[in-house]
């Protein structure tokens, strides 16, 4: 799973795909049987840092990664109305 490039390790350089947050932290549902996974954990309280935001907790980092996902979607719904209105202005010439 490729989480939004946001973070990425110390020292490292930008891959453009991050396995931040931990994947242990925000897998609450078991895959298999799709029952969650309650341990008591209150994911209010679990913190995980933003390289800008800084400090946010889970329910913060789900809602900043579907917002980011909406606007990726958003460019690539925008480029492809440019690439199509190109390729429609190339065919009536």
């Amino acid at each position: 799973m490729a989480w939004c490039e946001c973070l990425f390790p110390v020292g490292a350089e930008p891959s453009g795909y991050h396995i931040y947050p931990d994947l242990g932290i925000v897998e609450i549902v078991d895959p298999e049987t799709g029952a969650l996974k309650g341990d008591g954990l209150a994911l209010g309280e679990v913190i995980q840092p933003h390289l800008v935001l800084g400090p946010i907790n889970i329910y913060q980092w789900l809602l900043f990664v579907g917002s980011h996902e909406a606007r990726h979607t958003a460019q690539v719904r925008e480029i492809a109305a440019q690439l199509n209105a190109t390729n429609a202005a190339a065919s009536a010439n």
